[in-house]
């Protein structure tokens, strides 16, 4: 091969360049980002882009945070600009709607021309309501279905503005015992009863509180269901036979009584007693048990049978009783021998013995007399004996027994020669034959009876005269009449009623006042005709006179423009007495506020006219006045006009494409939107009847094109669709965009981009030579179809760096331009829907040495360099190695791979010295030596 080269020559020139420094620049601000209120803690939120020309500056990003309080929340990277929430922080949209971020960057020579601000507007995503605390109780008592339980004092709340809630049985009420209000008001469903273990006394219950939304809390509530007392004891039999003899021994267990109370607790355990002062009380005894024996001999002249009753009563309130009646039957035994005959005179027949049988007889008669007397004025005579009388042998009695029978005692006494409880007896017959009315009429001793409902009381020191504070019900058992007072009297309160209504009420200048007595213990007490009387003690409170309370105004509100007139936010105002709030006034003045009523509670309210203008009116402060009688308070809400503007579309592109052998529903395009002042929009395809739908993308945070599935693609009837895309914020702000969907016909596959022919060397390695560019919307294949001539070294393969078809040079048989200059490659591509090919000629080039383009080249170099750095280029072609031949010069031959070219570089810190050495004259080597001395 042939020596070749060339003579570079090199001068050395001194000089100095001096640039001044260029200030960074931010690229992608200002900048309105919509953030969902939910985003995860630690989450990215911005990059701020910078540019600086001058490549070796040192960039360091700053940032301002409005409102300042919120500084913490947000974390940045100095060094990248890299903007997140910070770990363990969160957004609330309830709290801070918007922030203003502003950014700051220097190179440590200059910061950039200006600051820019990133702002940063909350999504509002709805949040749970949530149940504060999560476990409650309620004790009620067995009653029928639909009676009110009452309300637990549930605290659900939900931070979302606007939301409504409601409580809900979720769990634990498997049949349906319960029901409850929205408000968390708990009632009966089904007639509850307790008795017997028929319902359990006590329910767990899981209620939940629940938005419009139907998100919402979970907390157990503890229903307690106690038993009334309803059910009277019942024995087992009616009667009890037993039989006595004079032979019976004292303490012997005549027979055993049983009753049974199915209520539950105090009210299902039983006591027995015997009732009444006769042979029963006077003979017997019973036990916890109902074990009946006999308490003393017992001995008659004669057989005789007689009864008595055994009562049950519970232990509830007020108790309830039942009785059985023992049939006794005695018989004397044959042994008992009570009296001894014996031979005596006949004293009644003597003169004397007849004289003083008749006197006898004559005090007998007198005696009767007199007791007959005694027995009409004691038992028929005097109601109020009577009464007494009949409390002590009337079973169904309120009145405590001791106290009746002392008073019996003290009343009934008939005569010296009567023993009191033969009169008890004597009257009792009396009264139980009809005589004198029945044991169970109206003579019972009964008071009235007073029945609510009780509920607190409480009055304010203002409160006009005659105001009704409490209501009471009073009835009397026996009918008689009754009258009701206060017992002391009050010269504040009054009792007035008619019939059985009575009421308590508030007297004409009672002059109410709190700090000298905040609560009143009130007595009503009802008499009737007969002295008896029931109370009822009732306190009331006297509420202190303040100016009313507002409550629940959070400092600051943004409205947005064009919202629609409505309520904007709920306040709370509280007071004992009546009062009203009212806007006071708006700064400036003449904003479109107003202070309604709102339910239970107010609300500001935003008016039709005039029309919010964020231009003109950025902020409105308003002030609201809640006053009674006794004063008034204020207090303040900042308005934040926020400009509205309807979503705005930035279209990347606006035409995309599908596949007329689509069949499953597929993304095919990110709708390009954003609204700055209303995140809150939603977006949709208005175009009718076509395969396509517009869907919000909630883990992307965007609203996407979808191809609907089974679309029915057919390009031959449809090629293209022109799509509208309509999105519309939460006040009716609306734009559009266009977007034409082009359909791809199914054909055969198309390769394109052939050059016609390419060149290959001999001696080549193998490899690629050739990458195709094949379209097709379908899968397909490529081959060699035919070469001419038959056999070269050639094949299609899939490039696997690319993962396309690509035209590969083999290694055998080996490329010889002397025997085949050339070969005809015909490339063919299939798919499903069919085929097609393509030549490529492949000219085989003869391997020839390196060509020099010139012999000659000069160039020149900075006396004062010291880095490597590229000279010259070498003027080469096909060369294969390169070096320079002279001696102990600073200078070197490399391969730029990038450039696929040889050059000539100064090597580092060459010592150039142009005193010394003005020019070097250098000698390349490719392969041969040429010198060609160059000046």
């Amino acid at each position: 091969m042939k020596n070749l080269g060339f003579l570079v020559s090199v001068f050395l020139i001194s000089m100095v360049d001096c640039q001044g420094n260029t200030k960074p620049t931010i690229n992608n601000l200002p900048r309105i980002i919509l953030v969902p209120e939910d985003i995860g803690t630690g989450s990215q939120l911005y990059d701020v882009d910078v540019t600086d020309p001058d490549p070796f500056d040192k960039i360091t990003y700053s940032m301002t945070v409005e409102p300042t309080t919120a500084t913490p929340s947000f974390s940045l990277i100095t060094y990248n600009g890299q903007l997140s929430l910070s770990v363990g922080y969160s957004f609330d949209f309830e709290i801070q709607s918007s922030y203003n971020i502003t950014f700051s960057v220097e190179d440590g020579v200059e910061s950039a021309l200006e600051s820019k601000v990133l702002s940063i507007i909350v999504h509002n995503v709805n949040e749970a309501p949530v149940l504060t605390p999560h476990l409650y109780t309620i004790t009620t008592h067995e009653a029928v279905a639909g009676t009110d339980i009452g309300m637990p004092a549930f605290g659900c709340t939900d931070v979302d503005e606007g939301d409504t809630w409601f409580l809900q049985i979720t769990g634990g009420d498997t049949h349906g015992r319960f029901n409850m209000a929205a408000d968390g008001r708990l009632s009966f469903a089904k007639d509850y009863d307790v008795d017997d273990g028929v319902m359990p006394g006590s329910v767990t219950l899981a209620v939940q509180c629940i938005d419009n939304s139907g998100v919402g809390d979970v907390a157990t509530l503890l229903v307690t269901i106690d038993d009334v007392n309803d059910n009277a004891p019942m024995f087992q039999y009616s009667t009890y036979p037993i039989s006595i003899s004079s032979a019976t021994k004292s303490n012997t267990m005549v027979t055993t009584v049983s009753a049974t109370d199915i209520d539950s607790g105090a009210n299902g355990q039983l006591r027995y007693v015997i009732a009444g002062i006769g042979l029963g009380q006077e003979y017997f005894i019973v036990n916890a048990v109902g074990n009946v024996r006999l308490k003393k001999h017992m001995t008659f002249a004669n057989d005789r049978i007689f009864d008595f009753t055994i009562f049950a009563d519970d232990l509830g309130f007020p108790p309830l009783r039942g009785y059985t009646r023992i049939s006794v039957t005695f018989t004397k035994a044959t042994n008992d021998v009570t009296t001894t005959a014996t031979e005596t005179p006949c004293y009644f027949c003597t003169m004397g013995g007849i004289a003083v049988f008749t006197l006898f007889m004559i005090i007998v008669v007198f005696l009767m007399f007199i007791g007959g007397y005694m027995i009409f004025y004691y038992c028929i005579g005097n109601p109020v004996k009577r009464k007494m009388l009949r409390g002590v042998l009337d079973p169904r009695s309120t009145v405590p027994r001791p106290f009746l029978i002392e008073q019996a005692r003290q009343t009934a006494y008939i005569s010296p020669f009567w023993n009191k409880t033969e009169a008890y007896i004597h009257c009792y017959h009396w009264l139980v034959s009809g005589t004198a009315g029945t044991v169970n009429g109206n003579d019972s001793i009964r008071p009235p009876d007073i029945s609510g409902p009780f509920p607190a009381v409480s009055v304010a020191e203002d409160e006009a005269a005659q105001t009704e504070l409490y209501a009471i019900t009073v009835t009397d058992p026996e009918g008689d009449t009754f009258s009701c007072d206060l017992n002391p009297g009050d010269a504040h309160f009054q009792v007035a009623g008619i019939g059985t209504e009575y009421k308590v009420l508030l007297l004409a200048n009672a002059n109410l006042d709190h700090d000298v007595t905040s609560s009143y213990s009130l007595t009503i007490e009802c008499t009737d005709v007969n002295s008896e009387s029931s109370t009822h003690v009732i306190d009331v409170d006297i509420l202190k006179n303040q100016a009313p309370v507002i409550g629940g105004l959070p400092g600051t509100k943004s409205v947005i423009e064009g919202n629609a007139p409505g309520k904007i936010f709920g306040f709370t105002a509280t007071d004992a007495d009546s009062f009203g709030c009212t806007l006071d006034f708006t700064a400036p003045v003449g904003g479109p506020f107003s202070v309604v009523v709102d339910g239970t509670d107010w609300a500001i309210n935003l008016l039709a006219a005039p029309v919010l203008d964020s231009a003109t009116t950025p902020i409105y402060t308003v002030t609201v006045a809640c006053s009674d009688s006794w004063g008034s308070s204020t207090a303040n809400l900042t308005v934040n006009v926020i400009p509205n503007t309807p979503p705005q579309f930035s279209p990347v592109t606006t035409s995309t494409t599908v596949n007329e052998s689509e069949t499953a529903k597929r993304e095919i395009y990110t709708v390009p939107v954003s609204d700055a002042d209303s995140p809150a929009f939603s977006c949709d395809v208005t175009t009718l009847a076509v395969p396509f739908t517009c869907e919000y993308d909630s883990g992307a945070s965007e609203w996407k094109i979808y191809l609907n599935n089974l679309p029915g693609l057919n390009f031959a009837v449809t090629p293209s669709y022109s799509l509208t895309i309509e999105c519309i914020d939460d006040t009716l702000n609306s734009d559009t965009m266009l977007l034409d969907v082009n359909v791809n016909e199914n054909s055969a596959p198309v390769i394109s981009g052939l050059p016609g022919s390419e060149s290959v060397t001999e001696g080549q390695a193998a490899g690629k030579i050739y990458d195709m560019v094949i379209t097709d919307a379908n899968p397909y294949v490529c081959s060699i179809n035919s070469m001419v001539p038959a056999g070269g070294p050639f094949d299609v393969q899939i490039d696997t760096g690319t993962s396309e078809y690509a035209v590969f040079l083999l290694s055998t048989p080996a490329l010889d331009a002397a025997t085949i200059p050339s070969y005809v490659l015909t490339l063919e591509c299939s798919d499903n829907w069919g085929s097609s090919t393509a030549d490529l000629t492949v000219n085989v080039q003869e391997n020839l040495p390196p060509q020099f383009t010139s012999a000659v080249i000069t160039t020149s170099v900075d006396e004062n360099e010291t880095t490597q750095r590229e000279v010259i280029t070498v003027p080469v072609s096909d060369a294969v190695a390169c070096a320079i031949t002279n001696a102990g010069v600073p200078y070197t031959c490399l391969y730029d791979g990038a450039a696929t070219a040889w050059k000539v570089y100064l090597n580092s810190n060459p010592n150039l010295d142009f005193a010394t050495t003005p020019s070097y004259s250098l000698t390349v080597n490719v392969r041969t030596i040429k010198r060609i001395p160059i000046r």
